[in-house]
């Protein structure tokens, strides 16, 4: 049995990050260090999502969620403010909610509130606009790749986790020993469940639209109204649309629902597309109780770093710190 001071499990943003922040400090460059990833069984949930970045639309003081809101949205500014320069991984885009005269008096007043009464006209709709960052995934997991990989005594290997009971991790090729053990498996977290006696939270599945080598004389924006955006990314020409999932799983999604509302959509914008020429994507996130992510030892030798759901491109960039400083 081959044995490691930390054995992580994951490949998505969490994992890098998690990886990231080990590279930075002296503790934890001579460390013997395995990750276990499956893209095949297990596809990082990262890479299956809209990934904007909503800001300015939460404050500290009112819940210990909204605390993290801001407090992980800030660590998130922060990251991007030193390595983002030549937006490499991400571009600012303005993010209209759009206001409807038809929403009732109390709904509109609870809109003025959380957006501020400064509305302006975006295409046919009146809307409160704040700013966002449209996160280009694939480019961010490799720009974090690049900053640890080479600091670190890393062993990566493509396999999948069955279970571990205390130190001894098994996946469908070996049998690993690790004095530590995290899971940063996103999603796929509720799944090893039973293994690990704690209550993870759940899988939600979540579809959205994708038409490419779209070209429209208008910046990037993101469109928002209840749970759905509209999104353009402008240097990539590229539309998406897509909001959270009631009905579906994650191999055969019912699209009714999504179909519908793009369909309210279009009256607000001025361009029309086809929903028959898009692509379907849909993904997993790992919805905890109250939204709050689970970020803690669990056992002797285990941690889970997940739950992060629609704040997952924020929360582990704040959290990071919080669970090494567990491990250090």
């Amino acid at each position: 049995m081959k044995n490691f001071d930390i054995i992580l499990v994951g490949d998505g943003l969490a994992a890098r990050l998690l990886l990231y922040e080990m590279s930075q400090r002296q503790s934890f460059l001579d460390k013997k260090i395995l990750q276990i990833s499956s893209p095949i069984n297990f596809p990082e949930c990262s890479t299956r999502t809209t990934s904007v970045v909503s800001g300015g639309v939460h404050e500290k003081g009112i819940s210990k969620l909204g605390d993290l809101l801001v407090d992980s949205y800030n660590s998130f500014t922060s990251f991007v403010n030193e390595y983002n320069d030549l937006g490499m991984f991400c571009e600012k885009s303005p993010q209209y909610y759009v206001f409807d005269e038809h929403m009732t008096e109390h709904k509109k007043e609870m809109f003025l509130k959380r957006f501020g009464h400064e509305l302006e006209d975006f295409q046919h709709c009146k809307v409160a606009s704040k700013q966002s960052y449209l996160v280009f995934s694939e480019k961010l997991l490799s720009f974090l790749k690049d900053l640890y990989v080479k600091k670190l005594n890393l062993t990566h290997v493509k396999e999948t986790y069955i279970e571990h009971k205390e130190s001894a991790l098994r996946t469908d090729v070996s049998t690993y020993n690790g004095d530590k053990i995290i899971l940063a498996t996103g999603a796929y977290s509720s799944f090893f469940e039973p293994s690990l006696d704690t209550k993870l939270g759940k899988a939600v599945s979540g579809s959205y639209l994708k038409w490419n080598n779209i070209s429209l004389d208008i910046d990037n924006f993101v469109l928002s109204k209840g749970h759905f955006n509209l999104i353009h990314r402008k240097s990539k020409g590229e539309l998406l649309f897509g909001g959270t999932s009631f009905e579906g799983h994650i191999h055969a999604h019912n699209l009714r629902e999504l179909k519908s509302e793009f369909s309210l959509f279009k009256d607000m914008i001025n361009f029309d597309l086809d929903v028959q020429n898009a692509n379907v994507i849909t993904g997993l996130r790992h919805k905890c109780s109250k939204r709050l992510p689970v970020c803690k030892k669990i056992n002797a030798n285990t941690y889970v770093f997940s739950g992060f759901y629609k704040n997952g491109f924020t929360f582990p960039f704040y959290l990071k710190k919080i669970l090494i400083d567990l491990l250090d």
